[in-house]
């Protein structure tokens, strides 16, 4: 999964121009392509995702990177946050291709800490399979036919700071 990433990773890092001198924050990072590539142009980086087992994926690929396990919409907020203040926001896209529509929502699911996180609870309150069949049906609308499957495009976002 996180293979199929990267390149969206490494064109976010790209476009941010990432550096030594620089402080990012890679909110959702999942395994950390980008807090690793960001890393290894020898940024100070911080990669949060709520899933802890994609998170300690991501330590065993990049130890030097500060990685926290939390809701990033629960992150303190404002300059001075982790040290950091805001300056770029980039925002790279990559198409994938799947099989199908089960196929691309399945994918997303396993990459999205948050669902996985949520999935007892929403389970146990009856809901999962109408996230499911929601998540289809917005893949099905966005996707577009390519070869024998499909092909949607995903957002990937970094952002960059100087401290």
């Amino acid at each position: 999964m996180a293979e199929r990433l990267e390149p969206a990773a490494a064109a976010a890092v790209d476009l941010a121009q990432v550096g030594s001198h620089d402080r990012v924050l890679d909110v959702a990072c999942g395994t950390g392509n980008g807090a690793v590539l960001a890393s290894r142009r020898g940024a100070r980086v911080t990669g949060v995702d709520l899933e802890p087992a994609l998170l300690e994926v991501a330590r065993r690929r990049a130890p030097e990177v500060e990685w926290l396990c939390a809701d990033a919409a629960a992150l303190p907020a404002g300059d001075g946050a982790h040290g950091l203040r805001l300056e770029t926001l980039s925002r790279a896209t990559l198409e994938l291709a799947f099989a199908d529509v089960a196929e691309a929502r399945r994918f997303l699911v396993r990459t999205a800490g948050h669902v996985l996180a949520a999935e007892p609870h929403l389970r146990r309150e009856g809901r999962w399979e109408a996230l499911q069949a929601d998540l289809e049906a917005l893949i099905a609308a966005r996707a577009r036919p390519a070869g024998d499957g499909i092909a949607l495009e995903l957002g990937y976002v970094l952002a960059r700071a100087r401290a």
